[in-house]
């Protein structure tokens, strides 16, 4: 925020024209930086409730990992080395991404030819993540978790039939310039949660209106979800 500041009061080209503007970019910065990674935090901790033995099998990588070190030690180059971990992350964001109906895009003035299809010159386009990230010409049973579609070994059976069609940051020079740190946020708090916790709906919960009510407003809306965490030490709820 401070490199916006200083645009401003120096009048560079680059700066937000006027105080409104700085204020618009503050809230999209926000939006950004929290909306984008708590959403995928609160779905990677819902799919992990809904399929235990999806937490247990994290939680056994973990303990491999970090069996003589104090949590506190977990850093990103060692969780980043751990394939399951990113699993859970790629399926959370390949069907809950943050930003699910995706971002507008303009075609260039001499228009753009993608296929049988011609798309005229300055025209407004968009492709939404959530839709094509389910699509089952891409990904078999788009709509279901299946960890094993970011494993190596399944990658070599092909499950996955275009991994272009994943692109929960955007693409190109529109990609998200904080993806390596939303990425080290989720590895952290997800892999921290699961090594010190097991997880369970709590009584009358099944997560079926968390998952089936969250609005799309630009991120997801989402309402609440009521997990009972168990400490994997003391067994103390």
């Amino acid at each position: 925020m401070s490199w916006l500041v200083k645009a401003l009061y120096e009048e560079d080209q680059s700066a937000p024209p006027g105080h409104q503007a700085l204020n618009e970019d503050g809230r999209l910065m926000i939006i950004a930086g929290i909306d984008t990674t708590g959403t995928i935090l609160a779905y990677a901790l819902y799919y992990l409730t809904k399929n235990p033995h999806a937490n247990q099998a994290l939680q056994k990588d973990l303990v491999t990992t970090f069996f003589t070190t104090s949590p506190e030690d977990f850093t990103n180059d060692k969780l980043q080395t751990l394939p399951y971990l990113d699993a859970i992350i790629n399926e959370t964001l390949r069907l809950k991404p943050a930003v699910p109906s995706g971002q507008p895009r303009q075609t260039p003035p001499a228009g753009l030819q993608i296929d049988e299809v011609w798309i005229p010159g300055n025209t407004i386009v968009v492709i939404p993540q959530y839709v094509l990230q389910r699509d089952a010409r891409y990904f078999p049973s788009g709509d279901e978790f299946i960890l094993e579609l970011w494993l190596a070994s399944s990658k070599k059976d092909g499950l996955v039939k275009y991994e272009e069609a994943f692109f929960p940051f955007q693409l190109g020079q529109y990609g998200c310039i904080g993806k390596q740190l939303a990425l080290m946020q989720l590895r952290a708090v997800i892999a921290r949660i699961a090594y010190d916790f097991d997880m369970g709906f709590a009584e009358g919960e099944d997560g079926v209106a968390f998952d089936g009510e969250s609005m799309d407003t630009f991120t997801f809306t989402l309402g609440g979800l009521r997990v009972v965490f168990k400490d994997r030490n003391t067994d103390r709820y």
